[in-house]
C-alpha cells in the first residue's frame, strides 16, 4: 500500500526531482511499518537458535523472500555457487531466486532460516563469520574427518551442526 504525500508536505511536485522521490519512498516506507505491513530484515532480527516450533512460527508469521538470501549473502559472504549447493539447485535458479524476486519454495525457506540462525550462532561462538567459517570448512573428528560444511545441504546436517556449537558454548571439545 503506498501513501500519498500531499504537495503542501514535500513543499513542491512528487514527481518533479530524484530527491523527492527518495523522501516519498522513505515515507511510504516509514508509514508502512508503523502500519505492520511492512519491516526491513536484518540479521538482528532472526535468532540465533531455533527450535522446531520457533521455525515454524518464523515460516508462518515473516514474508521469506529473496531479501533473506541476500540478506544471507552478505552475511556469509560465501559465493553464490556454494550457497546454492546448500539449498541443493544449480547457481542460475539460485541468482533467479535473488535477482528476479521468484517465489521461494517452503523447503528453502526453512534452510534459509536455519542457515542464517547457524552462521548467527556460529558468530556468537567464534566471534567473528570468518573464524567460524574456518572452523566449518576445517576437518573434524566429530564428523568423521570431514568438513561440517559437508553437512550443511539438509535440514538435519544444519541440526547437527548447530548441535556441536552447542556443545561447544558448554565446553566440548569440537
Amino acid at each position: 500500500m503506498k501513501v500519498k504525500i500531499p504537495k503542501f508536505v514535500l513543499g513542491r511536485r512528487v514527481n518533479k526531482s530524484f530527491d523527492t522521490v527518495i523522501f516519498q519512498e522513505t515515507f511510504n516506507n516509514t508509514m508502512m511499518e508503523e502500519q505492520g505491513k511492512y519491516k526491513s530484515e536484518t540479521i538482528e532480527n532472526i535468532p540465533d537458535r531455533l527450535s522446531d516450533a520457533e521455525i515454524v512460527y518464523q515460516l508462518n508469521s515473516k514474508n521469506i523472500d529473496n531479501a533473506y538470501l541476500t540478506l544471507f549473502k552478505k552475511y556469509s559472504s560465501l559465493k553464490d555457487d556454494v550457497i546454492a549447493d546448500f539449498f541443493d539447485m544449480n547457481v542460475k535458479t539460485f541468482r533467479s531466486y535473488k535477482t528476479m524476486g521468484m517465489p521461494l519454495k517452503e523447503n528453502v525457506k526453512e534452510r534459509l532460516i536455519l542457515l542464517l540462525s547457524l552462521f548467527k550462532h556460529g558468530k556468537r561462538v567464534f566471534g567473528s563469520v570468518r573464524a567460524f567459517k574456518e572452523w566449518l570448512y576445517s576437518e573434524n573428528f566429530f564428523f568423521d574427518g570431514n568438513a561440517p560444511v559437508s553437512l550443511l545441504g539438509s535440514v538435519s546436517g544444519i541440526r547437527i551442526v548447530d548441535s556441536r556449537l552447542i556443545a561447544m558454548e558448554y565446553g566440548d571439545n569440537v
